[in-house]
């Protein structure tokens, strides 16, 4: 596949980090993950930015600010269909510093919805999807009734897996292993399904490649 990337520029990119991107689907909405230096025992925390395209180009990217973004680290966005529901990961993995996300283990998934242009308090999604282990890197399919994410849960082939967890009647069903074609002995994460609900996207230190 013909692939030459472009650079989207300081109105998006920084000195920092910048990564796990979505769009909407109208691509007008570009909702990514960077790295803030801070005081914690890691030396930064993760937080969710916005950037707004017009005809003009791109909008300079903005923190989300609270209550989606605190000292904790909230990162790895993905959206629904309609852009009205963000499923991100919210990391305590640091002893007690910045507890009180409702964390039931280092990352968990959580859910937030769009209400007046302001996303709400993130509500964490639960321990039928989510364990004492990692998890994180979600993506929601367009029909909105499966939710993709990595995990470092029991159980799987490598440090990191990828499950599927259903929506069914509004409820979570227990997380499936996507098995040995996906997963490997090493970490698969990163994960995007298209619109098309046929093709998976994801990061591998597994299979082979060019790099790690």
């Amino acid at each position: 596949v013909p692939f030459v990337p472009e650079n989207l520029g300081p109105q998006i990119n920084s000195e920092l980090r910048d990564y796990n991107p979505v769009m909407d689907v109208a691509q007008t909405t570009l909702t990514f993950t960077r790295t803030i230096p801070d005081q914690s025992p890691s030396g930064a925390r993760e937080d969710i930015y916005s950037a707004f395209k017009s005809n003009s180009g791109w909008t300079k990217a903005r923190s989300e600010g609270a209550p989606l973004n605190s000292e904790l680290r909230e990162g790895a966005p993905s959206l629904t269909s309609d852009g009205n529901t963000m499923i991100l990961t919210i990391c305590e993995s640091f002893g007690n510093y910045g507890k009180g996300r409702n964390g039931l283990g280092s990352c968990d998934l959580f859910v937030s919805n769009l209400q007046n242009n302001r996303w709400s308090n993130p509500r964490n999604l639960g321990s039928t999807i989510n364990s004492k282990y990692f998890d994180s890197q979600s993506s929601i399919s367009s029909s909105g009734n499966e939710i993709y994410f990595s995990s470092s849960r029991p159980g799987g082939f490598g440090d990191k897996d990828i499950f599927v967890c259903q929506i069914k009647n509004g409820k979570l069903t227990t997380p499936k292993n996507l098995g040995f074609n996906i997963n490997t002995a090493g970490s698969e994460e990163g994960v995007f399904i298209h619109a098309d609900n046929n093709t998976l996207y994801f990061t591998s230190t597994g299979h082979p490649g060019i790099g790690g």
